[in-house]
């Protein structure tokens, strides 16, 4: 058993202040790098698009290059789903591309994310309890951390 007057405070600072920085730096909560959160939302709106199309049975889907741009990270929060360990990211964003004009507000998203076994990549993840198609883990995305 350890005595109180045995540990050294400033001992005792040091430490609480690099677990601290360690939560703050990202090493034990990472967050997405940006270019990983446009991935994401630029892939959840083809899927939309896709099951769109579909359901509405048009033939063909249309070839207009669309851009995420603009986006905007507002919140972001690790949580658990399906139980696994995802980071949800809340934010807006905003379209551009032929066919698109300038949208007059930016449009809201919530995306949900998780590290691959390694650590290495994000994934983007597809809660089967959203009704879409693909269910559990989605497509990787282009960016590492």
């Amino acid at each position: 058993m350890v005595q109180w007057q045995s540990v050294n405070p400033l001992r005792l600072l040091l430490v609480v202040f690099l677990c601290f920085c360690l939560v703050g730096c990202g090493l034990i909560y990472p967050n997405p790098p940006k270019s990983v959160v446009v991935s994401a939302v630029a892939d959840k709106l083809s899927q939309t698009q896709a099951i769109l199309f579909h359901q509405l049975e048009l033939p063909d889907q249309p070839q207009a290059q669309i851009t995420v741009r603009q986006v905007r990270i507002t919140k972001h929060h690790w949580t658990t789903m399906e139980h696994q360990s995802v980071l949800q990211v809340w934010g807006t964003y905003r379209l551009s591309g032929s066919g698109w004009g300038q949208q007059p507000r930016p449009q809201p998203f919530t995306i949900y994310l998780q590290r691959d076994k390694n650590q290495h990549q994000w994934l983007f993840f597809q809660p089967s309890s959203l009704g879409y198609p693909q269910q559990g883990t989605g497509e990787i995305t282009n960016a590492s951390s």
